[in-house]
């Protein structure tokens, strides 16, 4: 893990709840309003922890289906340890739970949920290694009412303006023009040059 890494606060809640009272005020002030909304209203719920933990890679790790965010996020809070979404990226959590927790958790969501086969566990020592250890946690799955988030329904991260959204093609300079009609010129100029050749050997028989 590389560093530094930041371990004060993250936001100035105070900051935050004025903005956000400011924008329900008058949403229609500018055009975006409902995703800084939302956006702010999960900063205002965002634990001061400076690391997240990506639930799907996570779950990689043991190849096993991805545990719901409600029933993961239910699992830290039935087991008595706080948890939030993080700005930085969706799908993932922030919580004051240890590592240990969070492994005992994805064990017992394998055990009782998605079971893997020997032949698989053989195979890959990282999963095996996970999976064996005693889970010391106990794990509950059951929906906490603390569980749906804050921000639940508010459109939060940016999505894509249209369907298949990416980098289009790359524009070119008119340098690269210029030099693409050279290129051309020079290639029509050898062509000319070998037919020339190629007819006055012709004609020596």
């Amino acid at each position: 893990m590389g560093g530094p890494i930041w371990h004060a606060p993250m936001h100035d809640k105070y900051f935050v709840a004025k903005m956000l009272s400011q924008l329900n005020q008058d949403e229609a002030k500018f055009s975006t309003s409902k995703r800084i909304i939302g956006m702010l209203t999960l900063v205002n719920n965002e634990l001061d922890i400076p690391l997240y933990l990506p639930v799907d890679q996570l779950c990689a790790k043991v190849h096993c289906n991805v545990i719901p965010l409600l029933e993961f996020r239910s699992a830290l809070l039935n087991a008595g340890y706080h948890v939030s979404e993080t700005h930085a990226m969706s799908n993932c959590v922030k919580t004051d739970a240890p590592m240990s927790v969070i492994w005992d958790i994805i064990r017992i969501w394998v055990k009782e949920r998605h079971p893997v086969s020997a032949n698989r566990l053989d195979k890959d020592d990282v999963m095996k290694n996970i999976l064996e250890k005693v889970s010391t946690t106990t794990v509950n799955f059951n929906h906490h009412q603390d569980a749906p988030l804050p921000s639940s329904g508010l459109l939060r991260f940016q999505m894509n303006p249209t369907a298949n959204w990416g980098p289009g093609i790359r524009g070119s300079s008119n340098s690269n023009s210029e030099w693409d009609v050279n290129q051309e010129k020079r290639k029509s100029k050898q062509n000319k040059k070998k037919q020339k050749a190629q007819n006055e050997n012709n004609s020596l028989y």
